[in-house]
């Protein structure tokens, strides 16, 4: 299906300007990642999932085994899992809130709820409620993450910027793997999957507090721009940005960017 998709796609050609040094790119990555506090700061609150997430995989085959019924119990629980992201795909096409990053770090909240059901329900249609909701979250969270990114991170150094995306969220995933079992030993099953929760869910709650996350918001003509400060300009000067932009994009039109 992806291969069929892509094959679909026309894209234009573009002219890639010469290469700058490795260094060179990832400094100007940084640089385009530090200035955007509305998105390093969702990368911190990302990781957290991240490194908490694993505690589900680690412990839920064992949990299957001992308490729900072995393995279709943890096949029922996984494939739930597709159910919710695939009921989310219908949702999101048309989805459009006000604060998309609001809305998409309170939606990573729920991958709290199968880590919680893991450790507290014997219910196998309990827990698989809980994934299927953390599939439908997931799918649609990462969704306005990606078009948020998309529309406020200029093409020329999106690649760069969206490196640093998957380093700082996914670097931690590994540690996750390696302590679930351990720490699960020490503490138990049930405190270990109760505290993977809480970790993954407090930093989104709390990021949606700050201004600059909240900054980021689809203005009157639905299009997302991003906080007033980040723009340099006032809320009654949001109109001028896309003209702005437009006289960019065609002053721009012979240097493509990668």
């Amino acid at each position: 299906m992806s291969l069929a998709c892509l094959a679909l796609l026309r894209v234009p050609p573009r002219t890639l300007p010469a290469p700058a040094s490795f260094l060179a790119d990832l400094a100007e990555g940084w640089h385009e990642l530090a200035i955007r506090p509305w998105y390093w700061i969702n990368l911190l609150a990302h990781a957290c999932g991240n490194f908490a997430l694993p505690a589900f995989f680690v412990l839920g085959p064992v949990i299957a085994v001992h308490s729900l019924g072995g393995a279709t119990a943890w096949g029922v629980i996984s494939g739930s899992f597709g159910v919710g992201a695939i009921a989310a795909g219908f949702v999101v096409l048309r989805y459009k809130p006000r604060r998309p990053l609001v809305a998409a770090d309170l939606l990573a909240t729920g991958l709290a709820l199968p880590l919680i059901a893991l450790g507290l329900s014997h219910s196998v249609a309990v827990i698989a409620a809980a994934n299927a909701w953390f599939g439908f979250e997931l799918i649609i969270s990462n969704t306005l993450w990606s078009t948020t990114m998309q529309t406020l991170v200029p093409d020329q150094v999106r690649a760069r910027v969206d490196s640093y995306d998957w380093l700082v969220s996914m670097v931690i995933m590994p540690v996750g793997y390696v302590v679930a079992g351990p720490l699960s030993s020490s503490i138990g099953f049930t405190t270990t999957l109760v505290a993977a929760g809480a970790i993954s869910a407090i930093p989104c709650s709390l990021v949606v507090l700050l201004p600059g996350i909240r900054g980021v918001r689809r203005n009157t003509a639905g299009v997302i721009v991003g906080p007033a400060e980040e723009e340099g300009v006032g809320p009654a000067d949001e109109e001028s940005l896309g003209r702005d932009e437009r006289i960019r994009e065609r002053a721009n039109a012979g240097q493509p960017g990668r």
